[in-house]
Protein backbone atom coordinates (compact mmCIF):
# COMPACT_ATOMS: atom_id res chain seq x y z
CA UNK A 1 0.00 0.00 0.00
CA UNK A 2 2.46 2.53 0.76
CA UNK A 3 4.82 1.78 -2.04
CA UNK A 4 1.68 2.04 -4.34
CA UNK A 5 1.46 5.33 -2.89
CA UNK A 6 4.83 6.49 -3.35
CA UNK A 7 4.99 5.14 -6.84
CA UNK A 8 1.90 6.78 -7.59
CA UNK A 9 2.68 10.21 -6.89
CA UNK A 10 5.72 10.52 -7.92
CA UNK A 11 4.66 9.09 -11.52
CA UNK A 12 2.31 11.93 -11.38
CA UNK A 13 4.47 14.71 -10.77
CA UNK A 14 6.79 13.48 -13.45
CA UNK A 15 4.47 13.32 -15.90
CA UNK A 16 3.36 16.73 -15.14
CA UNK A 17 7.01 17.82 -15.17
CA UNK A 18 7.64 15.94 -18.43
CA UNK A 19 4.38 17.65 -20.19
CA UNK A 20 5.47 21.24 -19.13
CA UNK A 21 9.36 20.44 -20.36
CA UNK A 22 8.00 18.99 -23.61
CA UNK A 23 6.20 21.80 -24.93
CA UNK A 24 8.59 24.57 -25.27
CA UNK A 25 12.00 24.93 -27.78
CA UNK A 26 14.28 25.83 -24.81
CA UNK A 27 17.49 27.66 -24.61
CA UNK A 28 19.91 25.99 -22.14
CA UNK A 29 22.70 27.46 -20.05
CA UNK A 30 24.87 24.64 -17.79
CA UNK A 31 26.90 26.02 -15.11
CA UNK A 32 29.13 23.19 -13.12
CA UNK A 33 31.41 23.78 -10.36
CA UNK A 34 33.66 22.23 -7.42
CA UNK A 35 32.01 22.99 -4.03
CA UNK A 36 33.38 23.61 -0.58
CA UNK A 37 31.53 24.66 2.34
CA UNK A 38 32.11 24.29 6.34
CA UNK A 39 29.58 25.27 9.26
CA UNK A 40 30.54 24.02 13.07
CA UNK A 41 28.56 21.49 12.72
CA UNK A 42 29.77 19.44 9.80
CA UNK A 43 33.07 21.10 9.69
CA UNK A 44 34.75 21.00 6.03
CA UNK A 45 32.28 19.95 3.85
CA UNK A 46 33.23 18.89 -0.35
CA UNK A 47 31.47 18.14 -3.42
CA UNK A 48 29.94 19.61 -6.43
CA UNK A 49 27.43 21.76 -7.83
CA UNK A 50 25.46 21.53 -11.23
CA UNK A 51 23.21 24.36 -12.13
CA UNK A 52 20.82 23.92 -15.08
CA UNK A 53 19.10 27.50 -16.49
CA UNK A 54 16.96 26.88 -19.23
CA UNK A 55 14.12 29.21 -21.04
CA UNK A 56 11.87 29.49 -24.22
CA UNK A 57 12.97 32.34 -26.29
CA UNK A 58 9.51 34.07 -26.36
CA UNK A 59 10.51 34.67 -22.63
CA UNK A 60 6.67 32.51 -21.39
CA UNK A 61 8.94 29.80 -19.89
CA UNK A 62 11.84 29.54 -18.09
CA UNK A 63 13.20 27.27 -14.62
CA UNK A 64 16.37 26.51 -13.25
CA UNK A 65 17.50 22.95 -11.84
CA UNK A 66 20.46 22.52 -9.37
CA UNK A 67 22.13 19.53 -8.12
CA UNK A 68 24.19 19.31 -5.10
CA UNK A 69 26.08 16.55 -3.82
CA UNK A 70 27.69 17.10 -0.36
CA UNK A 71 30.30 14.53 1.65
CA UNK A 72 31.85 15.99 4.89
CA UNK A 73 35.12 15.08 6.83
CA UNK A 74 32.48 14.13 9.91
CA UNK A 75 31.06 11.18 7.22
CA UNK A 76 28.10 13.29 6.73
CA UNK A 77 26.46 12.72 3.03
CA UNK A 78 23.82 14.20 1.25
CA UNK A 79 22.47 14.58 -1.92
CA UNK A 80 19.96 17.41 -3.32
CA UNK A 81 18.39 18.00 -6.58
CA UNK A 82 16.29 21.16 -6.82
CA UNK A 83 14.06 22.46 -9.67
CA UNK A 84 11.51 25.56 -10.33
CA UNK A 85 9.75 25.92 -13.29
CA UNK A 86 7.16 28.67 -14.76
CA UNK A 87 5.50 28.13 -17.58
CA UNK A 88 2.39 29.83 -20.12
CA UNK A 89 2.40 32.72 -17.58
CA UNK A 90 -0.36 31.41 -15.24
CA UNK A 91 1.31 28.33 -13.93
CA UNK A 92 4.35 27.34 -11.17
CA UNK A 93 6.13 23.87 -9.87
CA UNK A 94 8.79 23.23 -8.00
CA UNK A 95 10.76 20.06 -6.26
CA UNK A 96 13.13 19.11 -4.25
CA UNK A 97 14.73 15.46 -4.10
CA UNK A 98 16.64 14.71 -0.94
CA UNK A 99 18.79 12.33 0.01
CA UNK A 100 21.45 12.04 3.55
CA UNK A 101 22.63 10.17 5.86
CA UNK A 102 23.50 12.56 8.65
CA UNK A 103 25.56 12.13 11.79
CA UNK A 104 24.59 14.78 14.06
CA UNK A 105 23.46 15.98 18.09
CA UNK A 106 20.32 16.64 19.38
CA UNK A 107 19.72 17.75 22.87
CA UNK A 108 16.73 18.22 24.99
CA UNK A 109 13.76 20.10 23.39
CA UNK A 110 12.96 23.48 24.58
CA UNK A 111 13.93 27.04 24.03
CA UNK A 112 16.28 26.87 26.93
CA UNK A 113 17.77 23.66 26.60
CA UNK A 114 21.02 22.76 28.58
CA UNK A 115 24.14 22.63 26.62
CA UNK A 116 25.71 19.39 28.47
CA UNK A 117 21.90 17.71 27.34
CA UNK A 118 24.33 17.07 23.55
CA UNK A 119 23.97 13.19 22.65
CA UNK A 120 24.66 11.79 19.15
CA UNK A 121 22.72 9.77 16.61
CA UNK A 122 22.53 9.61 12.81
CA UNK A 123 19.57 10.82 10.84
CA UNK A 124 18.83 8.85 7.21
CA UNK A 125 16.66 10.16 5.30
CA UNK A 126 14.93 10.13 1.51
CA UNK A 127 12.34 12.45 0.89
CA UNK A 128 10.67 13.87 -2.30
CA UNK A 129 8.35 17.11 -2.20
CA UNK A 130 6.63 18.66 -5.21
CA UNK A 131 4.81 21.99 -5.09
CA UNK A 132 2.32 22.98 -8.01
CA UNK A 133 0.66 26.40 -8.48
CA UNK A 134 -1.67 28.73 -10.48
CA UNK A 135 -1.33 32.17 -11.12
CA UNK A 136 -4.90 33.45 -9.28
CA UNK A 137 -3.79 37.38 -9.81
CA UNK A 138 -0.75 39.34 -11.44
CA UNK A 139 1.71 37.12 -9.44
CA UNK A 140 -0.27 36.00 -6.84
CA UNK A 141 -0.30 31.75 -6.60
CA UNK A 142 -2.30 29.08 -5.19
CA UNK A 143 -1.41 25.88 -5.55
CA UNK A 144 -0.99 22.08 -3.93
CA UNK A 145 1.91 20.41 -1.87
CA UNK A 146 3.26 17.24 -1.18
CA UNK A 147 5.61 15.38 0.65
CA UNK A 148 6.95 11.57 0.43
CA UNK A 149 9.65 10.52 3.36
CA UNK A 150 11.03 7.86 4.76
CA UNK A 151 12.92 8.18 7.92
CA UNK A 152 15.39 6.03 9.89
CA UNK A 153 17.74 6.59 12.73
CA UNK A 154 20.49 4.97 14.26
CA UNK A 155 23.39 4.87 16.13
CA UNK A 156 21.41 6.53 19.00
CA UNK A 157 23.24 7.39 21.93
CA UNK A 158 21.88 7.86 25.44
CA UNK A 159 21.76 10.10 28.62
CA UNK A 160 19.62 11.42 31.07
CA UNK A 161 18.17 14.06 28.81
CA UNK A 162 17.28 12.18 26.13
CA UNK A 163 14.69 9.32 26.11
CA UNK A 164 14.82 7.57 22.66
CA UNK A 165 11.90 5.17 23.30
CA UNK A 166 9.60 8.10 24.12
CA UNK A 167 10.85 10.30 21.08
CA UNK A 168 8.91 10.72 17.98
CA UNK A 169 10.73 9.57 15.28
CA UNK A 170 13.42 8.20 16.72
CA UNK A 171 11.98 4.18 15.07
CA UNK A 172 11.65 6.19 11.53
CA UNK A 173 9.09 5.15 9.49
CA UNK A 174 7.17 6.66 6.26
CA UNK A 175 6.12 10.65 6.55
CA UNK A 176 3.66 11.11 3.50
CA UNK A 177 1.78 14.41 3.39
CA UNK A 178 -0.59 16.71 1.83
CA UNK A 179 -1.45 20.55 1.87
CA UNK A 180 -2.25 23.93 0.12
CA UNK A 181 0.08 26.76 -0.35
CA UNK A 182 -0.20 30.31 -1.45
CA UNK A 183 2.43 32.13 -2.33
CA UNK A 184 3.46 35.48 -3.79
CA UNK A 185 6.72 36.18 -5.49
CA UNK A 186 7.49 39.59 -7.04
CA UNK A 187 11.53 38.90 -6.90
CA UNK A 188 13.30 40.28 -9.72
CA UNK A 189 15.91 37.26 -9.04
CA UNK A 190 15.90 33.73 -7.87
CA UNK A 191 18.89 33.26 -6.13
CA UNK A 192 20.33 37.08 -5.13
CA UNK A 193 17.16 39.46 -5.65
CA UNK A 194 17.92 43.37 -5.11
CA UNK A 195 13.67 44.22 -4.79
CA UNK A 196 10.75 42.51 -4.32
CA UNK A 197 8.95 40.43 -1.87
CA UNK A 198 8.25 36.43 -1.69
CA UNK A 199 5.79 35.64 0.72
CA UNK A 200 4.56 31.99 0.82
CA UNK A 201 2.03 30.73 3.08
CA UNK A 202 1.64 26.67 3.79
CA UNK A 203 -0.32 23.84 5.24
CA UNK A 204 0.61 20.12 5.27
CA UNK A 205 -1.37 17.52 6.83
CA UNK A 206 0.07 14.09 7.82
CA UNK A 207 -2.19 11.20 7.91
CA UNK A 208 -2.18 7.25 8.34
CA UNK A 209 -4.42 8.05 5.17
CA UNK A 210 -1.91 8.71 2.93
CA UNK A 211 0.14 5.60 4.32
CA UNK A 212 2.00 7.97 6.61
CA UNK A 213 3.34 6.18 9.73
CA UNK A 214 2.80 9.87 11.69
CA UNK A 215 -0.44 12.12 11.97
CA UNK A 216 0.13 15.91 12.59
CA UNK A 217 -0.02 19.10 10.57
CA UNK A 218 2.28 21.81 10.43
CA UNK A 219 2.16 25.22 9.14
CA UNK A 220 4.53 27.73 7.59
CA UNK A 221 4.70 31.19 7.20
CA UNK A 222 7.75 32.76 5.04
CA UNK A 223 8.24 36.52 4.55
CA UNK A 224 11.19 38.21 2.45
CA UNK A 225 11.29 41.31 1.26
CA UNK A 226 14.36 42.82 -0.52
CA UNK A 227 15.24 46.88 -0.81
CA UNK A 228 17.42 48.26 -3.19
CA UNK A 229 18.41 51.41 -1.46
CA UNK A 230 21.41 52.72 -4.04
CA UNK A 231 23.03 50.48 -7.00
CA UNK A 232 25.37 48.49 -4.44
CA UNK A 233 23.05 48.54 -1.62
CA UNK A 234 20.39 46.03 -0.39
CA UNK A 235 18.76 45.47 2.50
CA UNK A 236 17.09 42.12 2.78
CA UNK A 237 14.46 41.08 5.89
CA UNK A 238 13.10 37.80 6.43
CA UNK A 239 10.11 37.12 9.38
CA UNK A 240 9.38 33.38 9.67
CA UNK A 241 7.13 30.97 11.59
CA UNK A 242 6.27 27.39 12.09
CA UNK A 243 3.12 25.79 13.95
CA UNK A 244 2.56 22.29 14.13
CA UNK A 245 0.21 19.77 16.07
CA UNK A 246 -0.10 16.62 16.54
CA UNK A 247 3.05 13.85 17.01
CA UNK A 248 5.42 15.09 15.14
CA UNK A 249 8.32 13.56 14.85
CA UNK A 250 12.03 14.89 15.42
CA UNK A 251 13.16 15.36 12.03
CA UNK A 252 9.38 17.86 11.46
CA UNK A 253 10.29 20.11 14.40
CA UNK A 254 10.61 23.39 14.30
CA UNK A 255 14.48 23.77 14.45
CA UNK A 256 15.75 27.31 15.27
CA UNK A 257 18.86 26.77 14.01
CA UNK A 258 17.71 26.64 10.29
CA UNK A 259 17.31 30.23 11.05
CA UNK A 260 19.97 31.63 12.71
CA UNK A 261 23.31 31.19 11.80
CA UNK A 262 25.10 31.28 15.05
CA UNK A 263 23.80 28.44 16.42
CA UNK A 264 23.30 24.42 14.75
CA UNK A 265 20.44 22.85 13.26
CA UNK A 266 19.43 20.91 16.27
CA UNK A 267 20.68 23.13 19.20
CA UNK A 268 17.32 24.46 19.90
CA UNK A 269 13.98 22.50 18.42
CA UNK A 270 10.56 22.12 19.44
CA UNK A 271 6.92 22.15 18.04
CA UNK A 272 6.70 26.06 17.35
CA UNK A 273 9.05 28.73 16.29
CA UNK A 274 8.98 32.11 15.11
CA UNK A 275 12.43 34.44 13.66
CA UNK A 276 13.23 37.56 12.27
CA UNK A 277 16.18 38.01 10.14
CA UNK A 278 17.95 41.31 8.93
CA UNK A 279 20.82 41.76 6.62
CA UNK A 280 22.35 44.47 4.61
CA UNK A 281 24.48 43.17 1.57
CA UNK A 282 26.90 45.53 -0.53
CA UNK A 283 28.96 45.41 -3.63
CA UNK A 284 31.07 48.49 -3.38
CA UNK A 285 33.30 47.85 -6.32
CA UNK A 286 32.62 49.06 -9.29
CA UNK A 287 35.76 48.42 -11.91
CA UNK A 288 38.79 46.13 -12.10
CA UNK A 289 39.21 42.51 -10.24
CA UNK A 290 37.17 43.06 -7.09
CA UNK A 291 33.41 43.53 -8.73
CA UNK A 292 33.02 39.93 -7.67
CA UNK A 293 33.39 41.02 -4.13
CA UNK A 294 30.50 42.05 -1.66
CA UNK A 295 29.69 41.71 2.13
CA UNK A 296 26.77 41.60 4.67
CA UNK A 297 26.39 42.33 8.08
CA UNK A 298 23.16 40.78 9.71
CA UNK A 299 21.07 40.19 12.82
CA UNK A 300 18.55 37.17 13.98
CA UNK A 301 16.57 36.64 16.92
CA UNK A 302 14.05 33.76 17.43
CA UNK A 303 12.63 31.12 19.83
CA UNK A 304 11.05 28.20 19.77
CA UNK A 305 8.23 26.70 21.73
CA UNK A 306 6.35 23.69 23.37
CA UNK A 307 3.04 25.64 23.38
CA UNK A 308 1.53 28.09 21.12
CA UNK A 309 0.82 30.50 23.33
CA UNK A 310 4.21 30.74 24.50
CA UNK A 311 5.29 32.09 20.79
CA UNK A 312 5.92 35.83 21.97
CA UNK A 313 9.10 38.27 22.02
CA UNK A 314 10.12 37.11 25.63
CA UNK A 315 13.43 35.25 25.63
CA UNK A 316 14.24 35.61 22.40
CA UNK A 317 17.91 34.04 21.22
CA UNK A 318 20.09 36.28 19.30
CA UNK A 319 22.60 35.78 16.68
CA UNK A 320 24.86 38.53 14.50
CA UNK A 321 27.59 38.78 12.68
CA UNK A 322 29.08 39.92 9.07
CA UNK A 323 30.38 38.01 6.17
CA UNK A 324 32.15 38.15 2.42
CA UNK A 325 30.39 37.20 -0.55
CA UNK A 326 32.48 35.91 -4.02
CA UNK A 327 30.49 35.71 -7.26
CA UNK A 328 30.53 32.52 -8.76
CA UNK A 329 29.17 33.14 -12.45
CA UNK A 330 28.23 35.66 -14.56
CA UNK A 331 24.94 35.20 -14.53
CA UNK A 332 22.97 38.15 -14.21
CA UNK A 333 21.54 36.46 -11.25
CA UNK A 334 24.23 35.96 -9.56
CA UNK A 335 25.09 32.76 -7.37
CA UNK A 336 27.61 33.79 -4.83
CA UNK A 337 29.96 32.06 -2.42
CA UNK A 338 29.45 33.49 1.47
CA UNK A 339 31.45 33.18 4.04
CA UNK A 340 29.78 34.21 7.61
CA UNK A 341 30.88 34.65 11.03
CA UNK A 342 28.06 34.98 13.60
CA UNK A 343 28.14 35.06 17.81
CA UNK A 344 26.07 34.46 19.92
CA UNK A 345 25.71 34.58 23.30
CA UNK A 346 27.23 30.63 23.56
CA UNK A 347 29.95 31.36 21.04
CA UNK A 348 30.28 32.15 17.35
CA UNK A 349 30.27 29.74 14.74
CA UNK A 350 31.95 29.72 11.18
CA UNK A 351 29.30 28.97 8.14
CA UNK A 352 30.88 28.69 4.18
CA UNK A 353 28.34 27.94 1.33
CA UNK A 354 26.88 28.65 -1.39
CA UNK A 355 23.78 30.54 -2.51
CA UNK A 356 22.30 33.40 0.51
CA UNK A 357 20.91 32.33 3.67
CA UNK A 358 17.65 34.01 2.34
Amino acid sequence: MKLRFTITILLICLSLFSQTNNRYQQVRHWFPFPFLAYSNETSLIYGGIIIYDTAHSKENYEGQWSNVIQHSLKNQFRYITKANFSFQDDYATSFALRTKKWPTSIYEFGNNSNIDSETKYTELENSFEFDLYRRIYKQLYLGVNAEIGHLKVTKRKENQYIDWNNTLGSDGGWLNGIGSVLKLDTRNFVNYPSRGLYYRLSFRKYDPNWASNYQFGMTEIDLKNYFSTSPNLILATHLDAKITHGDVPLQRLAKLGDRLRGFTSRRFMDNHRISGRAEIRTSPFTNGIYTRAGFVVFLEAGKVAHEIDQLNLSDLKLSYGTGFRYKLTNSEDKLNMRFDIAFTEEGHSIGISAYEEF
